[in-house]
């Protein structure tokens, strides 16, 4: 504690907490525009994207069946969330007889 707190912050500790602040900050902006459901989606979207990234740089990471089974599951809630039905409109055939 003689040369301070941050005496032995290095440039990656800093870029550490860097993008943690900037992530903060854009979870804050997608919760006030968007909708917590929406934030949890992207939440897991970057940690799937974070996974590959991760297993083609660091070549140590290999997936298991669980992960996969994970990764399945996050896209797909993804996908079904924001798929919309088509809108049908009834035409004059499908009136009802009397």
């Amino acid at each position: 504690m003689d040369k301070g707190f941050f005496q032995s912050y290095i440039t990656i500790v800093w870029i550490v907490i860097f993008l943690q602040a900037i992530g903060g900050l854009i979870i804050a902006i997608v919760i006030k525009y968007a909708d917590n459901i929406i934030k949890g989606f992207g939440t897991s979207l970057s940690i799937l994207f974070s996974s590959v990234i991760s297993f083609f740089v660091l070549h140590d990471f290999t997936p298991t069946s669980f992960f996969y089974i994970g990764t399945m599951c996050v896209l797909t809630a993804t996908f079904l969330y924001g798929w919309e039905k088509p809108k049908v409109t009834p035409s004059a055939n499908d009136q009802p007889r009397v």
